[in-house]
């Protein structure tokens, strides 16, 4: 717990509480012993004719003594005595009769092929274990043995490649080497070359079925909403556009220019009956084809502000509560009160 202390007030931490957590540890913990470094005796290597080779950095100070050093290290030292040293190899040998001095060869480094086969081959399989597997060790286990399997597949579709090569190379064909140029030739072909859609299930989406479809209900909505503007019309209103409608193809249909002589042009006028034509009175009029209504044939009915007939079943009889006669007799009565008013006072003159 104090090196924890002691580790954030170094790091983290400032002012008199830094200091003395710091100065509390320090004091708790024990001071190391300074430890002496042993130095190697100086190695002298000679050839048996009295030269010897020392080394003058391990003499020290000249006499052979090296001068002690004395290091406060937090490291543990490992210190070894001379007989456990490994010396270094020199290269000078003695000379004897019975063999010559012959350099020892070099270590042969490993092929670099063998370390790139190596890098570049597949992660083994691992073998399957007993027991219960978590989720990630199922899936790490199939992912590896997918990459076995698509490697292992690349491999015998890259030998198939290189022995048809070579049949082709030498000029020899085989019923495989007709049967994949059928394929080829099958790959090829446009349909085969189209993109396929799938949905998440995973069954195949015919895009462009989808898309007729999805026109189709397009047009469908709009004509529906086109009747559902029509709903609130009535049927005079429909025919009267359909005639419009129709009129306006056959005018597109018939020529620019026009001519007093034109037919289709004098019948429609002559056909149109106006209120202000004084000859509408006697003109024979063309009587309209189709059920008729019967009519009120008895004695005269009295007379209404609307001017509508009594039906064709009415007996004759005035069911009414008066008002209608009322109100003529007070019309009739105030135009006579005028015009006898504008009478006197003309009377005079």
């Amino acid at each position: 717990m104090g090196d924890i202390q002691a580790y954030l007030a170094s790091k983290y931490m400032s002012g008199a509480k830094a200091d003395a957590i710091l100065s509390r540890s320090e004091a708790g913990r024990p001071k190391k012993k300074k430890r002496r470094i042993d130095q190697a005796v100086p190695v002298a290597v000679g050839d048996g004719t009295g030269l010897l080779i020392a080394d003058e950095d391990s003499l020290g100070n000249g006499w052979g003594q090296a001068e002690p050093e004395e290091e406060d290290t937090d490291v543990p030292v490992v210190t070894a005595a001379a007989k456990t040293l490994r010396l270094k190899k020199s290269n000078w040998s003695l000379p004897s009769a019975s063999s010559s001095t012959q350099p020892e060869p070099a270590a042969e480094e490993p092929p670099a092929e063998s370390s790139t086969a190596t890098a570049t081959s597949a992660p083994p399989v691992k073998k399957r274990k007993g027991g219960l597997l978590t989720a990630a060790q199922l899936k790490e286990e199939a992912e590896a043995l997918a990459i076995e399997e698509a490697r292992k597949e690349a491999e015998r579709e890259q030998e198939r490649l290189e022995a048809r090569r070579r049949r082709r190379a030498e000029g020899i064909e085989d019923d495989e080497d007709l049967a994949n140029d059928d394929d080829d030739d099958v790959d090829d072909h446009p349909d085969h070359q189209r993109t396929v859609y799938r949905d998440r299930s995973g069954k195949i989406v015919d895009a462009q079925a989808e898309r007729a479809e999805q026109i189709k209900a397009e047009a469908e909505d709009r004509a529906r909403q086109a009747a559902k503007k029509d709903w609130n019309k009535g049927l005079v209103q429909r025919n009267q556009r359909e005639v419009e409608a129709q009129r306006e193809r056959q005018v597109a249909s018939t020529s620019f220019a026009r001519s007093a002589n034109d037919r289709d042009m004098n019948d429609e006028l002559r056909n149109e009956v106006r209120r202000e034509d004084p000859a509408a009175a006697f003109l024979t009029q063309r009587k309209k084809k189709g059920p008729q209504r019967p009519k009120y044939t008895g004695p005269a009915p009295p007379p209404n502000r609307f001017g509508i007939p009594p039906g064709f079943r009415w007996d004759g009889v005035d069911r009414s509560t008066g008002y209608e006669a009322k109100l003529f007799q007070k019309i009739n009565e105030r135009s006579r009160k005028a015009k006898e008013a504008y009478q006197w006072s003309t009377e005079e003159m």
